[in-house]
């Protein structure tokens, strides 16, 4: 037996019985366009795909919406979104990379209405019943149709709004918007817009997604390497993120669960608590690099360095009034 034979064999024998099934499909295909078009008294939202999908629909109520699982894709339309313009009784439609090998398409309707599901070559076609005598105008995204996809029809007609089985990870209540915002001055707006990330934007939409599933989603469209540490319990995400820098995103969902994350030498991304980063941090040896900043004012640079290191200082082991006090000579006032 050939050595490169005797190597494959002895791999099936190894891995083949004992491996472990694969929980995310890869993608194999791509959703590449979306539209809201009429039709006879009807709205159909028209999905172009490519490639080898299955497509799962099932329907939610409070508010009534059809929800459609692309698995085995990957999301290829941009960060515009829908219009949020009632077509035919569509208020709104909505699409993310819901986790790695699955794109969701979530259509929000004003009330109960049925809808038929069809496939045909490169499209999916979901039809939505409307009153007669409705008329609107057409809205798109994204690019062309595929060509290269089977033609099969799938008919399927229920009332969305009506009771159905629950895919995982989706709840029915409401998605909750909690942002507290500091006022700012005009030169903490400047220099945030001056600092403002650079990363590839992204708009996704999660609903009652586990917190792995989410981090695993951020990986697979930055192209990092994200890994979770033990203490990242089962915690599900409830957030909508529209056109913003991937990193800014990721970084304002894991805030809201008490999470933060810190890039080791070899870029990798590490998510943890808050208190063990924070903990990590305190015991870390310090290490002094010399970095050259090029036609930049002093003045400028410190600031920016001053309020970068300041957020990241726990604030009971920092005194902005102690450091000044000792940097004069003086001793520091009483209670500090």
């Amino acid at each position: 037996m050939k050595p490169v034979l005797a190597v494959i064999v002895a791999t099936a024998l190894v891995y083949g019985p004992s491996a472990r099934p694969v929980e995310a499909r890869p993608a194999e295909g791509s959703v590449r366009s979306l539209s809201v078009i009429p039709a006879s008294g009807k709205a159909e939202i028209v999905i172009g795909v490519s490639g080898g999908i299955e497509v799962r629909d099932f329907t939610l109520s409070s508010p009534n919406r059809i929800v459609l699982d692309f698995t085995g894709a990957s999301l290829g339309l941009g960060s515009r979104g829908y219009d949020r313009v009632a077509r035919g009784g569509i208020k709104d439609v909505r699409y993310s990379q819901f986790r790695k090998g699955t794109v969701r398409v979530v259509v929000y309707l004003d009330g109960p209405h049925a809808y038929q599901l069809t496939r045909s070559e490169g499209e999916v076609h979901v039809t939505v019943a409307t009153s007669a005598g409705t008329e609107f105008s057409a809205w798109h995204s994204g690019g062309g149709n595929a060509t290269d996809e089977r033609v099969v029809t799938l008919p399927d007609t229920r009332a969305a709004g009506e009771p159905a089985a629950k895919a995982p990870g989706v709840s029915d209540a409401p998605m909750r918007t909690n942002v507290q915002r500091d006022p700012m001055t005009v030169q903490q707006v400047a220099q945030q817009a001056q600092q403002r990330s650079q990363q590839p934007r992204i708009s996704v939409v999660y609903q009652g997604a586990d917190i792995r599933d989410v981090l695993a989603a951020f990986a697979s469209f930055a192209g990092r390497t994200i890994i979770p540490s033990s203490s990242v319990g089962a915690t599900k995400v409830d957030a909508e993120i529209r056109d913003q820098p991937w990193d800014v995103a990721l970084q304002a969902i894991l805030s809201a669960q008490g999470l933060d994350a810190r890039e080791d030498a070899n870029g990798i991304i590490i998510v943890d608590t808050q208190e063990r980063i924070a903990s990590r941090v305190a015991t870390e040896q310090l290490v002094t690099r010399v970095y050259r900043v090029n036609y930049q004012r002093a003045t400028a640079v410190g600031d920016q360095i001053r309020q970068r290191l300041l957020q990241c200082i726990p604030s009971e082991r920092y005194s902005p009034t102690q450091s000044s006090s000792a940097a004069a000579g003086q001793p520091p006032a009483a209670g500090a």
